[in-house]
């Protein structure tokens, strides 16, 4: 590069940097250990250095920290460490930033790995455009693993306890050693052509770097890719990634991570429910209390003590009117069967307004429990579905061709039939 006008020294060192960082953003070397020193903050430094040069390494607490080797590591170790190239623009010198460091016997795999990483990097099978949606909710989902594993039983156990609805699909394949990356593949393609799965989820437990070696395979790298079904990768290690975890559509640490992000939407749904049904419950509630308050406002029991206050006066007015004994009887005979009949008319009218708020407060009572769905399926009613579809005509079923799976859902469960 020909450049007529001397730079500026940070403008030679930002470009050295911007150069640097960039081309070996993440780069795996392997050396020998020397200068080897650690501060009290807990970062370490040292030198990787072989018979003609040598560099400058950092490897910094936290990372320290998810590094158990560096506690035995000492000077004359031979290593492979791995992280981005960094450049310190005020001494204007560079080092290595360790990310992880492993002995020098696991490094051939380490370096296979990142070899084959950027060769499928640049074929762009790493790309988020060709990453498929994941559905937010699978009807069924073919999991990938070991057969009786830890990593089946936690994925099955968290998805019962947390979905609604979700059928899984178990397909055994091995997880390590020679022949699983043609298990793994096996097992891939004959979910991907299930027309019924709707996602895969590729998993097992955590181990070493040898234990997990299937899954960077190249050819299973390539059908993960191909695959027209959307897939996760949920390979048990937290601080590692996998090829399978590149290609996938959405890689999750766990097993476990996989079945709560998949029941998540389910979840939802289901504290909304249960949010409404106490809301509900809490109107109708609030609705019976009304009616009750009615009902109490008209209670005979109310009615006669009123009707007894207005006998009680019109009595003390009678008596102080100073009439015949003969004419006072007669006016107090008079009084007398006319309250009578105000009572009885009242006790009528009460009667019939208490029997109309109770029949209006049944029928309430009744149709509000018979809109639950759950009695409606109660009640001998039942829906089928094909597939995704629910069949709602006989024009529909006429469609479905002979030996159709149908599935009949009823109010306790559901079951399989085909069409003959």
């Amino acid at each position: 590069m020909s450049i007529s006008q001397p730079l500026e020294v940070r403008d030679i060192i930002h470009a050295i940097k911007t150069s640097l960082e960039f081309e070996f953003s993440q780069i795996s070397v392997i050396g020998e250990v020397t200068n080897l020193s650690s501060s009290k903050t807990g970062h370490f430094y040292f030198t990787l250095s072989d018979s003609d040069a040598s560099l400058s390494c950092a490897l910094f607490r936290g990372d320290a920290l998810r590094n158990p080797l560096v506690k035995g590591l000492k000077d004359g170790d031979k290593i492979i460490v791995s992280g981005p190239i960094n450049v310190y623009a005020k001494r204007g010198n560079f080092q290595l930033i360790a990310k992880t460091l492993s002995k020098a016997g696991k490094g051939d795999l380490k370096l296979q790995f990142e070899k084959l990483k950027q060769k499928l990097l640049a074929e762009g099978l790493f790309e988020q455009e060709h990453k498929k949606i994941i559905p937010s909710f699978p009807k069924r989902i073919g999991v990938i693993t070991a057969a009786g594993g830890a990593a089946v039983h936690d994925f099955v156990n968290i998805v019962r306890r947390r979905s609604l609805w979700c059928d899984i699909l178990v397909i055994p394949s091995l997880v390590q050693g020679d022949s699983a990356p043609r298990s793994l593949i096996k097992a891939l393609n004959w979910a991907d052509k299930n027309e019924e799965v709707d996602l895969i989820i590729l998993t097992r437990g955590g181990g070493s770097l040898e234990d997990l070696w299937a899954f960077n395979d190249e050819s299973l790298a390539r059908e993960i890719f191909k695959s027209r079904t959307p897939i996760i990768s949920a390979v048990g290690h937290q601080v590692d990634f996998s090829l399978s975890d590149f290609v996938a559509d959405l890689r999750l640490e766990t097993p476990s991570a996989a079945a709560e992000f998949i029941t998540e939407p389910q979840t939802k749904i289901s504290q909304k429910l249960n949010h409404l049904t106490r809301s509900l419950g809490q109107q109708f509630g609030s609705f019976k209390a009304r009616v009750l308050e009615k009902i109490e406002k008209v209670n005979p029991k109310n009615l006669t003590y009123l009707l007894e206050q207005k006998i009680s006066s019109q009595k003390q007015r009678v008596s102080r009117i100073n009439f015949s004994y003969l004419e006072n009887q007669l006016r107090l005979a008079d009084k007398t069967l006319y309250s009578e009949d105000l009572i009885q008319r009242g006790q009528e009218v009460v009667e019939k307004r208490i029997e109309k708020s109770q029949n209006k407060l049944e029928l309430l009572t009744r149709a509000l429990t018979g809109l639950g769905p759950e009695n409606v399926l109660r009640r001998g009613y039942s829906y089928v579905a094909s597939g995704k579809s629910i069949i709602t005509s006989q024009k529909e079923f006429d469609k479905l061709s002979k030996e159709t799976e149908l599935r009949i859902h009823f109010y306790d469960g559901k079951g399989l039939v085909r069409k003959s």
